[in-house]
């Protein structure tokens, strides 16, 4: 112990003076350098959050064109049982009226891609997109896609489910058979 003591004694206050410096300036580069790989590693999962935010928004767009060829499609079905109806008798004979409103019971459901975003909320990596109108502008962008496609799911099942299927049903243009009927019918023909 009595060394050390008089080592240290023995050296300048220039040598320990420097030392010291170098030590300081070491963890000052040390945590500059800490602070830019982290900052390097944000950006990097920032590009691959937007990438997949990218991916999601394609297929959104390609989900919405399937939507609305099916609109598009129910819409000329409709057009096409509307003007059956100024017949008497053409909705129970046509088979292209009948086609029609079988088309028109069709529903789409759509689940909007949001795999994503969610991703994003769940990791915390939302938080790393610096741009905070971009941040928010997302998020409400996805909570309008939620609400859209509830919206969309809603209105299914009230109106196609509900009210169209039964007014064919009550007009006697279809019968529903429950299933285990329809069983034993095809059972008892083949």
């Amino acid at each position: 112990m009595r060394r050390v003591a008089d080592r240290f004694r023995a050296r300048s206050w220039g040598d320990l003076f420097v030392e010291l410096t170098l030590l300081f300036v070491g963890i000052l580069l040390a945590l500059a350098m800490d602070g830019w790989l982290e900052r390097q590693r944000e950006a990097a999962v920032a590009e691959q959050s937007l990438e997949l935010v990218r991916n999601d928004l394609l297929q959104l767009s390609e989900q919405a064109d399937e939507v609305e060829a099916h609109n598009r499609r129910v819409l000329e079905a409709i057009q096409v049982a509307w003007a059956a109806l100024d017949q008497p008798g053409l909705v129970e004979k046509d088979p292209a009226t009948f086609e029609a409103l079988s088309i028109m019971m069709w529903r789409r459901t759509v689940r909007w891609p949001r795999a994503a975003y969610e991703e994003m909320v769940a990791t915390g990596n939302l938080r790393a997109l610096s741009d905070a109108d971009l941040r928010s502008s997302m998020v409400r962008f996805y909570q309008v896609l939620q609400r859209d496609e509830e919206i969309m799911l809603r209105n299914n099942e009230a109106f196609t489910d509900d009210h169209y299927v039964g007014l064919l049903v009550d007009a006697g243009l279809i019968v529903n058979v429950p299933l285990s009927e329809a069983d034993y019918s095809m059972d008892a023909a083949g």
